[in-house]
């Protein structure tokens, strides 16, 4: 690889990073945001995979391991990547925040800028994973980037239950699909 391909690749890198720090949820106006199209698909969901079991139950078991194992290697992989965006994007904001609280409180940027309580800055961490009461992060960020594309992970893992209907995996196949729907259709 020369330096120009170097470049290029960094270059790709930052555009995708910057993309990604700099997310929008628009509701309505992305891709799978809709209420009624990602209701309206859920049921479809139920429908298949009932009438996928019902097309199964007196015909053999499909074998499907090297399908099975690449889909399973994708979900892995893209679960993967998932958790480390996340967790990246969570601690980047606890840290942004704690040290902004932090410098805030001392005054030492500026002193027109608030200051806070400890017990604030303390209970901070707890805000951003659990809540946003100031709606600071809400829609915006990598983080909801990875919300947004942990959410769209879950119409491929819509697959499992197909995957687990054609190979008469029978115990586990109604729970799995009732988790999946009720996932996808919060």
């Amino acid at each position: 690889m020369s330096g120009h391909e170097g470049s290029n690749l960094f270059e790709l890198g930052s555009w995708v990073v910057e993309k990604i720090n700099h997310f929008q949820y628009t509701p309505g106006h992305m891709f799978f945001s809709s209420p009624t199209l990602t209701l309206g698909l859920s049921g479809g969901y139920l429908a298949v995979v009932g009438l996928l079991w019902l097309w199964m139950k007196d015909r053999k078991p499909f074998q499907l391991q090297y399908f099975t194992l690449v889909h399973n290697l994708i979900m892995t992989i893209a679960s993967l990547i998932m958790f480390i965006g996340m967790t990246s994007s969570l601690l980047g904001l606890i840290f942004v925040r704690v040290t902004l609280k932090t410098t805030r409180n001392t005054n030492t940027l500026s002193p027109s800028l608030p200051t806070y309580k400890s017990s604030q800055r303390h209970n901070d961490w707890a805000e951003i994973m659990f809540c946003d009461t100031q709606k600071q992060e809400v829609n915006q960020g990598s983080l909801y980037f990875w919300v947004y594309v942990f959410f769209l992970s879950k119409f491929y893992e819509w697959l499992d239950t197909v995957l687990m209907v054609l190979k008469k995996v029978n115990p586990s196949v109604m729970a799995h699909y009732i988790l999946l729907f009720l996932t996808q259709s919060h």
